[in-house]
């Protein structure tokens, strides 16, 4: 019996030592690449415009709503007199914060309507209502923007401390940004 525990650490000890070695060498293999190829992230005027208008967008609904993802489409982009113009359409994604429905008041109220309600007709309209507020509140619905980014360019780049976003609103006689 004290041959086999004897070979049995034996074993262990031969395995340990060459997985021990094995590890040393990856390591180091890595350390020589991350030497060898130093990372660099290039900041295109894409990026910056997409970051601007994420980062505004997060900032005003973040309290409000849970953002699951925010993409923009550059659909136009010019300079002209060093001056950047460009229109981004803009996708958010987002849902309410993850609370009960029924403690929010409007589909509460709702709620409470459809108990007190005497007539079974009323009633009806008003559980089912109920139901489709309560369920909505639930789903990720989707928000759309069309924005105009202007700023000053320095060094082909865009300037991001002189950059205005404005958004697009209807107008009776064309696109119109405020």
């Amino acid at each position: 019996m004290n041959n086999k525990f004897i070979i049995l650490l034996l074993v262990l000890a031969m395995l340990f030592v060459s997985c021990t070695n094995q590890n040393e060498q990856i390591v180091t293999i890595n350390k020589s690449i991350e030497k060898a190829t130093p990372i660099t992230e290039q900041v295109t005027n894409e990026t910056i415009m997409k970051n601007y208008i994420s980062n505004f967008l997060a900032t005003g609904y973040s309290k409000y709503y849970i953002i699951n993802s925010i993409e923009s489409d550059i659909l136009s982009q010019g300079i002209e007199n060093d001056k950047f113009e460009a229109i981004i359409h803009t996708n958010m994604n987002c849902n309410n914060p993850l609370k009960n429905p029924d403690s929010i008041p409007y589909i509460q109220e709702v709620k409470e309507k459809a108990y007190k309600e005497s007539d079974p007709e009323k009633k009806h309209i008003l559980q089912q209502e109920y139901m489709i507020l309560y369920s909505e509140y639930l789903k990720c619905f989707d928000s759309n923007y069309a924005f105009k980014l202007t700023a000053e360019m320095k060094d082909n780049k865009i300037n991001e401390e002189t950059i205005q976003l404005f958004i697009e609103i209807d107008a009776d006689n064309g696109v119109k940004y405020e």
